[in-house]
């Protein structure tokens, strides 16, 4: 798999923050993005869209009911032209007003303000390349914080049972953490509560660019999901189960990954860079470029492993490292 190129798309920008969009016109441009517009009038926008034909839209919720009715005119855009197109809400920090009505329209994704570049360029790849219509506000930032906290307390009540009767695996209903989870991301740590699931099976969910930062997922299992894009940044996932799984361009910066199994993995361009991977198996994995900078390597299982282009590794990592013949290294550190 090849790095995704932005320069080949068209992204059209309607906001009343100006600072916002030549913030979001600069980190595009650094991708090659240059076909980009950017502008405060949805009338002016909605006339450019049939010329222009974006491929995605960012929509700023800091105008107000002015950027519902805006969005109810590209759902309703003559011919159905833009029914199915991609639209991504931004969500003015510590304000959610207008977020219910813009997901019971349909969009493809909300990015609250202020976005750090890498969630900016990753909601507009998986919107690009994967676009997910949205329409339930509950299903996407989460149920009533009430429900929310009543199923948090079941949950973690199931995992203590599950733990004192020595259970391998428990299967139950993680969702609703799960979601209460992403309530709690994109509130901003104001609503919602973070995720905290012991030994819990996820291979049923939909867990594709799901910013799961923070999480406490130890021994969860998700083996051969397809977990592309998603950001498990500073998350628990001790003696996890990714065998097998799509895991590319994930950011498992700083994350402790001790024990957690790897093998047969896609981690192409995925960012480990600091975990604490110490013992943990990654035979035969996928390792296209993916950064491994100031990881924590020792006892790590790469027999099978293809480090050829893998960056930010240095000879030391390696060396209590599980290597052999069939570990393929960077040419810079080839004679271990």
């Amino acid at each position: 798999m090849v790095a995704f190129d932005f320069s080949t798309h068209k992204v059209l920008m309607v906001d009343s923050d100006a600072q916002s969009i030549a913030r979001v016109r600069e980190i595009y441009n650094y991708k090659g993005l240059t076909n980009f517009e950017g502008m405060s009038s949805t009338d002016m926008a909605l006339d450019l869209m049939g010329d222009m034909n974006p491929g995605l839209t960012l929509l700023g919720l800091g105008l107000g009911a002015e950027s519902i009715e805006f969005l109810k005119k590209i759902r309703n855009f003559p011919g159905g032209r833009f029914s199915n197109h991609p639209v991504v809400v931004m969500i003015p920090s510590g304000q959610v007003k207008y977020v219910r009505e813009a997901c019971e329209i349909g969009i493809e994704g909300a990015l609250r303000k202020p976005f750090e570049p890498v969630k900016l360029l990753k909601i507009t790849r998986a919107s690009l390349t994967f676009p997910k219509r949205f329409t339930d506000f509950d299903k996407y930032f989460g149920k009533s914080k009430i429900l929310a906290q009543q199923k948090a307390k079941a949950s973690a009540k199931e995992v203590m049972q599950a733990v004192a009767s020595k259970k391998h695996a428990i299967k139950i209903d993680v969702k609703a953490t799960v979601d209460d989870h992403r309530l709690w991301i994109n509130s901003g740590r104001k609503e919602g509560k973070p995720c905290r699931l012991a030994n819990a099976i996820f291979v049923e969910l939909d867990l594709a660019a799901v910013d799961l930062t923070l999480a406490q997922m130890p021994g969860g299992n998700f083996s051969k999901m397809d977990c592309s894009g998603s950001t498990f940044r500073k998350t628990n996932l001790k003696k996890a189960n990714f065998s097998g799984a799509n895991l590319t361009e994930c950011d498992f910066s700083v994350a402790h990954l001790e024990g957690a199994n790897f093998s047969r993995a896609k981690l192409k361009f995925a960012n480990m860079r600091g975990s604490n991977l110490e013992n943990a198996n990654m035979f035969g994995a996928h390792l296209m470029h993916c950064d491994l900078g100031a990881a924590n390597l020792k006892g790590v299982n790469l027999v099978e492993a293809n480090l050829s282009t893998v960056k930010g590794i240095f000879r030391e990592q390696l060396a209590y490292a599980q290597i052999d013949s069939s570990t393929k290294l960077p040419l810079n550190i080839k004679n271990l």
